[in-house]
């Protein structure tokens, strides 16, 4: 599905003039915002002078103001969950939660040159003139490397197998050049492009990309080599300079907005195919956004803005008034503008009426768990020849996820460690008829079982997720228990509650009893860290209800007692 189509009558059918508008409504903010706000799932965040961070709804109401402890540079990234990564001006690296609360910072030691991106599993790239380093979610970095000068205007990107991409500063024969390092930073290959790169956007069908001779194309992943899935050349027919990419609300379109006024092409992104192309009338030699929300597309320059709806008809026109000084803007899918001024004012107007039915074009890419190789193939699955993980190498895993720069060893210790997981998880959710049919070696040998968990609660990255989760769903040992609550705590990062869901699934099934106070405990210390790092959403949704069950009366003083001084510890922490 594209730009979803509505029968809500606009604000007026003709170009509306904002000097002779009064706005819906004006916030007056403490500072002037300094970078274009980014989309959440909620809002936008946006940061602004004096070190401030500023959380917004849709409609640019402030949610939360938060102060950082350094002076920011102008851009910020939005990960999965809504977590904030700031970067302030001497290369300190904040990760926030989504309701602004600093979680880790650390000091990157190159200059950090644009927003950080988040790989597929979590992971945190950072990228210098001529350095990429990556961090895991709780702020440890797992590896840095040098790479040839980067083209600091083009952003890195991500691809399916976890590799990232970043465009080199030269050119070979007038064609840009790639450099493609694997999730655990290893060169995989030099890639020279059809000709010079001017814009790539990650998508989930590989890297959308524009040329500048007016061209297009797709690079993907198969096999574990790059590919170029489709082109779309420039001409009469195709495309020309300049080209904007915007991703499409469900990822599998892109918009292409070229040409010297602003035309806009929608292209399916696995195949190149080009459904529709129309003008929009919007010149692009000041063209200053470009944005996709359930309104239809969004351009703007300095003096103007139009919104057009997938069969190119005109949703709205605005004239800006001339007097006022536009910093930033941004429009929202219930149907309103918002101008950020340099006057430290917030003017909200509603360019279109009746749009509460209207969808949420908000995409977020959710987390998985990468496929790992053991490269050097030295150790063998403890369930296949009846060997286990010996305490050195446990030992030495756990050291090098909690000090970092482990380097290309992450991913033989991935390796072993998941097929580990997945065969104790496998082992634990047969019933006991099945498992005398066979040797459980994980249910006899409950140390090695609880070492490995300690390690892989360790990992920063999403690993085994759904494995972890179900097997606290049917492990029947209490100390197998703890460990794994007490691990989904450490770790923090829980996307989409599943590990919350699974403490209520523990409870409502009564698997955990009221007399459990051990196992209660836990859980209470477990959601309160998770809800810390998460933010105010996942309290809500999840961790308020986990916490408010444990106040019946059928619960010990002294777990009721817990329950509440960790209610008090999420109210005094303003989540």
């Amino acid at each position: 599905m594209a730009l979803p189509l509505f029968g809500q009558r606009t604000f007026v059918d003709k170009e509306i003039d904002f000097a002779e508008t009064m706005p819906t409504d004006i916030n007056v903010i403490g500072g002037m915002i300094t970078c274009q706000p980014v989309r959440t799932s909620y809002g936008y965040i946006a940061t602004g002078d004096g070190k401030q961070i500023y959380g917004f709804t849709q409609e640019g109401k402030m949610l939360w103001q938060r102060a950082a402890k350094f002076r920011l540079k102008k851009f910020l990234s939005v990960f999965s969950e809504d977590l904030i990564c700031v970067v302030s001006t001497d290369s300190r690296v904040s990760l926030l939660n989504s309701s602004g609360l600093n979680l880790w910072t650390i000091r990157c030691d190159f200059v950090i040159s644009d927003e950080p991106v988040q790989g597929a599993d979590g992971r945190i790239f950072i990228r210098g003139k001529n350095m990429v380093a990556c961090y895991g979610i709780k702020g440890t970095q797992r590896w840095e490397t040098k790479t040839p000068d980067q083209n600091q205007k083009i952003k890195p990107c991500i691809l399916a197998d976890g590799s990232i991409v970043v465009i080199q500063a030269r050119t070979q024969e007038g064609k840009s050049v790639g450099t493609r390092l694997s999730p655990f930073g290893k060169f995989l290959e030099e890639i020279v492009f059809a000709g010079e790169v001017t814009e790539a956007v990650a998508m989930s069908d590989g890297i959308v990309l524009s040329f500048r001779d007016g061209s297009a194309g797709l690079l993907s992943v198969d096999n574990k080599n790059t590919v170029s899935k489709w082109t779309i050349p420039s001409g009469p027919n195709g495309m020309s300079s300049p080209i904007r990419i915007i991703p499409d609300m469900n990822n599998r379109e892109v918009l292409f907005v070229y040409g010297p006024v602003s035309k806009v092409a929608r292209v399916k992104t696995d195949s190149g195919e080009i459904l529709s192309q129309f003008d929009s009338g919007i010149g692009s030699s000041d063209l200053s956004y470009c944005a996709l929300t359930s309104q239809g597309i969004t351009l703007a320059t300095k003096s103007k803005a139009c919104c057009l709806r997938k069969d190119g008809k005109t949703a709205w026109r605005v004239k800006f008034d001339p007097k006022k000084s536009i910093k930033y803007l941004f429009t929202s899918d219930s149907g309103y503008m918002v101008l950020c001024n340099s006057n430290w004012s917030m003017e909200l107007y509603q360019t279109r009426l009746n749009v509460e039915t209207a969808a949420s074009s908000f995409y977020e890419s959710k987390p998985k768990q990468l496929k790992f190789e053991n490269p050097n193939n030295q150790m063998p699955s403890s369930y296949e020849l009846g060997q286990t993980l010996d305490d050195e190498l446990t030992e030495e895993m756990r050291r090098s996820f909690i000090e970092g720069n482990f380097k290309e060893d992450e991913e033989e210790y991935l390796s072993l460690l998941s097929m580990e997981i997945k065969e104790m998880a496998r082992q634990w959710n047969r019933n006991k008829a099945q498992g005398l049919r066979e040797n459980l070696f994980f249910r006899e040998n409950m140390d090695y079982s609880v070492r490995l968990l300690e390690v892989a609660s360790e990992s920063q990255i999403y690993f085994c997720r759904r494995e972890l989760n179900s097997m606290l769903r049917n492990v029947s040992d209490p100390a197998l228990m703890v460990r794994l609550i007490k691990n989904a705590g450490k770790s923090g990062w829980d996307p989409d509650c599943q590990t919350l869901e699974t403490f209520e699934y523990l409870m409502n099934t009564k698997k955990i009893k009221p007399s459990d106070k051990l196992l209660l405990d836990a859980i209470i210390d477990s959601t309160w860290e998770i809800c810390l790092f998460m933010g105010r959403p996942t309290f809500y949704q999840k961790g308020k209800n986990i916490l408010s069950y444990m106040l019946y009366p059928q619960f010990s003083k002294e777990t009721r007692d817990k329950a509440v001084e960790v209610m008090k510890k999420i109210a005094a922490s303003k989540l």
